[in-house]
């Protein structure tokens, strides 16, 4: 398995590989998505940029150039706790009551998240990491902020792979042997 439920750790060949099976995976769906209603085909837009910037250059060269900080097992304890404040902050935000009151708290979750994770990728890899990591989730997340009018504050950000799993999920589902 190329990923685990908080960091990747893809080396540049599993990430060559990564890289072209979504490409097949977004040739063969992007004709499908088209048909979608709108929060689906923008979601997967979102996607479909994520992945782009993280297979081609700049963003594929400073992922590899940071792959081994990506890597190592304190930034992974660290995300791993920004994430379970995430899904915590969301399940709160879930029972908030009103749509308004769940979209907001949702918001402020991420929020929060993006700058736990960001905090973590920058003390750890550095800010070129960081900032690689901010343009990658805000591509990957940018359909799913649209739908809950919600915008990131702050600056650079580190990918958990709670947005990336989300890709991984979809992608895993057409090849699941990886």
């Amino acid at each position: 398995m190329l990923f685990r439920s908080v960091g990747i750790t893809w080396t540049e060949t599993q990430l060559d590989e990564v890289c072209n099976a979504f490409a097949s995976v977004s040739s063969c769906a992007r004709p499908k998505i088209s048909g979608c209603p709108k929060e689906v085909s923008n979601i997967w837009k979102s996607v479909d940029e994520g992945f782009e910037y993280l297979c081609t250059n700049p963003g594929k060269g400073i992922y590899v150039a940071h792959q081994e900080c990506f890597a190592r097992p304190d930034l992974y304890r660290e995300l791993e706790a920004c994430n379970r404040t995430f899904f915590s902050e969301s399940q709160a935000a879930a029972r908030a009551g009103s749509r308004q009151a769940i979209l907001d708290g949702t918001c402020r979750a991420i929020n929060r998240f993006v700058g736990c994770t960001s905090n973590s990728a920058e003390t750890t890899c550095g800010e070129e990491a960081a900032d690689f990591q901010y343009t990658l989730v805000s591509k990957l997340i940018a359909g799913t902020l649209d739908l809950i009018d919600c915008r990131l504050t702050g600056g650079a950000t580190s990918v958990t792979v709670t947005w990336l799993t989300v890709a991984m999920v979809i992608y895993s589902a057409f090849f699941p042997n990886l």
